[in-house]
């Protein structure tokens, strides 16, 4: 009996040690993790963002004209079409600078009537004056040259005695009428044309006096040339008035096929020349505005083919702009902005979101890492692997990726990567390898 109870003891005490040394065993046996090495493979990426559908370009609307806007036609979120009329204009104050200017251009006619009347007398009578010299002058010298001809050594001296007899008595006259020895005949000729060519003289100067006058006067209406410019700047002041009404009866209307996005003015407003008026998209090409992050940026090329997906639609396009500065996001991440056409001829709504892949060049025969053994941090892309029997962080330089595998660039194909997702717990340890 007493030896039954010891060798109970004894199972037991054997039954505590074999659990106790298989668990320190078990406890200081490696742990056991399943790796993997690189493999060779094609990657065929792409990349996944969303953004919203723009029209091809943004176009602001500026008022042509200066005046009170009388009614708005347009809403926000409408589609027009060329040429549609926007707002019209009140045209009460330009009606009265086109009165006040026509009134203007009436006065300034008459004003140029006048003086261009007043100038053309001035020219008749001059072209009168003129002639009155030009015969003058032919007389002048037809009488000189006939006294001349009458005019010798005697006649001299006849002359001189003569000039004597105009003041002398009869009884004198007679005595050196005697002495010349020119007849009374030739005598009588000869004060004749002396007298005349007097009368010519006299009337020769005052036509030459006469046009000085003249012309001091038509010197002086040349100011006239002024009234012409007057009348000149009046017309355009009326022309301007006239062009200013008939924008204003136009009002402002559509530059393109668009849709509104944005009305900036209200019906009653005065608005200046070149006051924006409201903000729109032209639709004749729609856009998908996509922001994209600092590790996309670099596979994006213009050209690449790009799937987009509008509710149910499916739509192709490609990239066409990719912006050279950055942009803060909604939430102040710096991201690079690009545009993808649309190919369609259907109506789209600005505005919608639409979802869009991009096709990045593909890779073939490169090695490549499984996309859930790659974790990442501040300093980058890294594997979990096994180096010389314990667990290590390896930092990697990756290529272009797919849905599935991410192309490596510097790692060697023999590298024995930990597949398993808690390797991170084992940092340091010693493991034992499944391949």
């Amino acid at each position: 009996m007493i030896m039954k109870k010891y060798l109970k003891y004894i199972v037991i005490t054997l039954i505590v040690i074999a659990l106790v040394a298989g668990g320190l065993f078990y406890f200081f046996m490696p742990k056991s993790v399943n790796v993997v090495t690189p493999a060779k493979g094609n990657v065929s990426p792409y990349i996944n963002v969303s953004g919203k559908i723009e029209g091809s370009k943004k176009i602001t609307v500026y008022s042509n004209v200066s005046g009170i806007i009388d009614e708005r036609f347009i809403e926000e979120g409408i589609r027009v079409k060329k040429g549609d009329r926007l707002f019209s204009f009140i045209n009460e104050i330009q009606e009265t600078e086109l009165d006040q200017a026509q009134t203007n251009q009436e006065y300034a006619d008459k004003i140029l009537g006048s003086v261009n009347t007043d100038r053309a007398q001035i020219k008749n009578k001059l072209a009168q004056v003129n002639l009155e010299i030009e015969n003058c002058e032919k007389t002048y010298a037809f009488l000189e040259a006939k006294m001349l001809a009458m005019k010798d050594e005697n006649y001299k001296k006849d002359y001189n005695l003569g000039k004597r007899m105009e003041t002398a008595d009869e009884d004198e006259a007679g005595a050196l009428l005697s002495q010349t020895g020119m007849n009374p005949d030739t005598y009588k000729k000869y004060i004749v044309l002396q007298n005349n060519l007097e009368t010519v003289s006299r009337l020769w100067n005052d036509a030459k006096a006469k046009k000085e006058i003249l012309e001091a006067q038509l010197s002086a209406n040349k100011n006239s040339l002024t009234e012409e410019q007057q009348l000149e700047q009046v017309k355009k002041e009326v022309n301007k008035a006239e062009n200013e009404i008939q924008k204003l009866n136009s009002g402002s209307v559509a530059p393109a096929d668009g849709i509104i996005t944005g009305c900036l003015v209200d019906s009653g407003a005065f608005v200046e020349k070149g006051t924006a008026l409201l903000e729109m998209q032209s639709v004749d090409a729609y856009r998908v505005k996509l922001m994209v992050s600092k590790y996309d940026i670099s596979s994006v090329e213009i050209g690449q083919k790009a799937s987009i997906r509008i509710g149910s639609d499916k739509y192709e396009g490609e990239v066409v702009l990719i912006k050279q500065s950055a942009e803060e996001d909604a939430v102040g991440k710096s991201r690079v902005a690009i545009e993808v056409s649309i190919d369609t001829d259907d109506e789209l709504i600005v505005g919608l979101d639409a979802d869009v892949t991009i096709e990045l060049a593909n890779a073939e025969n490169v090695t490549v890492v499984s996309n859930d053994l790659i974790y990442t941090d501040d300093n980058g892309s890294y594997l979990y692997i096994v180096e010389d029997g314990e667990v290590a962080k390896r930092y990697i330089e990756t290529g272009i990726k797919d849905d599935s595998s991410t192309e490596v660039l510097d790692v060697d194909e023999n590298l024995h990567i930990i597949t398993d997702p808690d390797a991170a717990d084992y940092l340091g340890e010693s493991v034992a390898e499944e391949l």
